[in-house]
């Protein structure tokens, strides 16, 4: 008998996260609820029980959710997720509390005045760009000399797209563009600051011109390209199928 009803409450389960998926995919057996289908009939009974626990007393344990942008048909867009939200009772938007604006008191603190979207932001680059990056900047012992790129035993002092992104989200926009621009695989704009320290003792990424053309990466890109019967330009650069005389 316990058996038999283990055995419902699995199917009872399954078809009930199976259906969520289907639904912010907008179509039966879906790409999600197929994966997740599968994995959940994979596990044993113990094994079934301990992860639907872990869902329902673990707030970071969640099941994935993979989206083809490029399918726009089948990716949910803010009007399905409001209507998926409405109808399982999941609020999409809360106050914010900000326990820093009353240090003095951070168990009770500044709540925003209006609900915003919840919203899940990745944080750990930020940190990781913080405490871990000090060699970006002088990590620069073994470089790929046709790409400028960090290689080797200094590879711990490369830059990813990731903690790129995490900059421009943040309006960090003068930092990206030293990182990517001086401290990177531009030799012209490096030795213009270094010149300007040893100048003034300081350096403005904002006092000398950074250009496109002169980044050994995308140069590097643009050669392959042309290489491969394409006219590339970046930037306000005409359509060409030469490299730059200058």
């Amino acid at each position: 008998m316990a058996d038999q009803k283990l055995k419902a409450a699995r199917l009872a389960a399954t078809g009930a996260i199976c259906q969520l998926m289907d639904e912010l995919e907008s179509r039966k057996d879906g790409y999600n609820s197929s994966n997740i289908k599968a994995y959940l009939n994979s596990l044993s009974d113990t094994q079934f029980v301990a992860f639907m626990k872990r869902i329902r007393d673990e707030e970071w344990f969640n099941f994935p959710f993979d989206v083809n942008n490029a399918d726009k048909q089948h990716s949910p867009n803010l009007n399905k997720l409001k209507t998926v939200g409405k109808k399982y009772g999941i609020p999409l938007n809360e106050y914010v509390a900000y326990p820093f604006k009353n240090p003095k008191d951070p168990a009770n603190p500044s709540i925003s005045k209006n609900k915003v979207p919840v919203l899940y932001c990745i944080v750990r680059p930020l940190a990781q760009l913080l405490d871990k990056k000090a060699a970006y900047a002088s990590g620069r012992d073994h470089v790929n000399l046709l790409q400028g790129t960090v290689t080797g035993k200094s590879k711990a002092s490369t830059f990813t797209n990731v903690q790129s992104i995490a900059l421009t989200t943040s309006n960090q926009l003068d930092t990206l563009k030293e990182l990517l621009g001086p401290r990177a695989d531009d030799p012209e704009s490096k030795a213009k600051m270094l010149k300007q320290i040893a100048d003034t003792g300081k350096f403005d990424i904002n006092s000398i011109n950074v250009r496109t053309q002169d980044k050994q990466s995308l140069e590097t890109i643009r050669v392959f390209l042309i290489s491969a019967g394409l006219r590339v330009s970046f930037g306000n650069k005409k359509l060409s199928y030469i490299l730059p005389l200058e």
